[in-house]
């Protein structure tokens, strides 16, 4: 991130979002509240993931979902929308098998499939991706899980502390 010293000064500097969990968000956040235009740079930043194990990888899930719904708690709220192979289960499971809830789990299982295909095979051209397709479902429930987890609760592992 980027920040002129002039517009640092203007939300009351690194102070101002210290104890902020989503320290990034705020920095944006303030900047658009004082009056300023907040850009997003059109360079795509590589990273790497150093989750190790599945628990690293669930605290991280747990880090980003809690400063979500600390930033943006209707926003989190409205990711229960992002869930549809959930969802869709939901209406199955609520309706009991009409010929349209079966259309719409069929449907939405097919399309998530598909998306993790192209992103994660044909765009990202990632190995692991097309080895490990047949668990694109099962992550998606494992997200729904940590989703509601974090509905609750305020704390968080950060490089072995416990905030």
């Amino acid at each position: 991130m980027v920040i002129r010293q002039e517009v640092l000064k203007a939300i009351g500097g690194f102070e101002e979002i210290a104890d902020y969990l989503a320290d990034d968000f705020q920095l944006g956040y303030l900047t658009a509240e004082v009056g300023y235009k907040v850009m997003l740079s059109d360079y795509i930043v590589d990273h790497v993931l150093f989750a190790n194990t599945l628990i690293d990888s669930i605290q991280h899930q747990v880090r980003w979902l809690r400063g979500i719904r600390v930033s943006r708690p209707w926003g989190y709220i409205g990711l229960i929308f992002t869930y549809g192979n959930i969802t869709s289960l939901i209406l199955m499971m609520t309706i009991k098998g009409s010929t349209l809830c079966w259309s719409a789990l069929a449907a939405t299982w097919i399309v998530r499939l598909i998306m993790g295909w192209i992103v994660g095979v044909k765009y990202l051209q990632d190995s692991s991706a097309k080895k490990y397709f047949w668990l694109v479902i099962l992550r998606d429930f494992m997200g729904f899980i940590i989703w509601c987890y974090c509905l609750f609760g305020t704390t968080i592992e950060w490089r072995g502390l416990h905030l």
